[in-house]
């Protein structure tokens, strides 16, 4: 089982689900969407009356002059939000905007903002929790994920929260009190069970793991993670061709391709592993993983046939 699983874990794409419908674990988590709309630049903003620095309010411009403020629809609009009604609620917008593109320090800013408007709020401290997780700093998000829990106790988001960072931690035994707690507050809470389902899976708890995941599709069919997870754990048991078909369920896209050819690989199909990842290739002829997975498995199949 071991041969199999551990070459997975980190080469999935989507392994685990986050802190609610946002957020990632270990870089195989759901990301929120992106608004359609797009509004072009961000507005001009009277720094003093929005309680923000001039350095605060500076435009993230990137290597080619651009900024993402003027480029990202979903940022555009979270700021435009902020300029007309600068409430709490409106800067947790955009710290979750700049969280998702990865701008952590401006994240960090607009979350100490919302932390000061509203002391009593838990989810200024659940963003800094998410916030200095997705920043590789887990250590830093204990505090702020204990003072959101300590200030919501009635909150999954911030108990799945807390399960996220202990996990990541390596504290796998309070990472599982801290998801069964979510569920507790919450019973639909697909995005806790898959996550719980995940852990489970790394611990070679293949039963536990696949139920926990089969009940997440139950609650969430649309959640592409707990699928995938369930494809891992017909991987790990050795059932290659069950895995396949819980991952291409998720679509026929060429993430969907390559997936399929990772666990094939893993499980020494190389040669199933190679059509796969040609078709990942052939809907994105720019998929750079794929081509160096669809190489590296033709090495392997050339060696195997020495």
């Amino acid at each position: 089982m071991r041969r199999v699983l551990a070459p997975l874990l980190g080469v999935l794409a989507l392994g685990a689900c986050a802190s609610g419908p946002t957020g990632t674990l270990s870089g195989k988590l759901v990301r929120a969407g992106q608004p359609d709309v797009d509004l072009g630049g961000p507005p001009a903003v009277d720094n003093r009356a929005k309680g923000l620095s001039d350095e605060e309010r500076k435009p993230r411009t990137s290597t080619f002059g651009t900024t993402v403020e003027s480029t990202d629809a979903g940022l555009a609009a979270a700021l435009l939000t902020e300029l007309a009604q600068p409430t709490v609620d409106s800067h947790l917008l955009v710290a979750g905007e700049y969280r998702r593109l990865h701008v952590f320090d401006a994240a960090y800013r607009r979350y100490v903002l919302a932390a000061k408007k509203a002391p009593k709020r838990a989810e200024p401290h659940d963003g800094m929790a998410r916030l200095w997780r997705d920043w590789g700093f887990p250590d830093r998000a204990l505090s702020a994920a204990y003072r959101a829990v300590f200030l919501d106790s009635e909150s999954a988001s911030a108990q799945n929260t807390l399960g996220t960072i202990l996990d990541v931690l390596g504290d796998y035994d309070e990472a599982r009190r801290a998801y069964e707690h979510a569920l507790m507050l919450d019973p639909t809470a697909a995005w806790a069970s898959n996550n719980l389902c995940y852990l489970e899976l790394r611990l070679g708890r293949l039963s536990e793991a696949q139920s926990l995941c089969e009940w997440s599709l139950r609650v969430a069919p649309a959640l592409s993670p707990a699928r995938n997870n369930l494809a891992l754990t017909h991987a790990a048991a050795g059932n290659v061709e069950k895995a396949r078909s819980e991952l291409m369920a998720n679509g026929d896209g060429a993430r969907e391709h390559y997936n399929v050819g990772v666990v094939q690989m893993a499980a020494g199909h190389f040669e199933a592993a190679i059509h796969s990842f040609e078709a990942a290739i052939r809907l994105r002829p720019d998929f750079s993983a794929a081509k160096a997975y669809a190489h590296l498995a033709r090495v392997r199949m050339l060696k195997g046939s020495n």
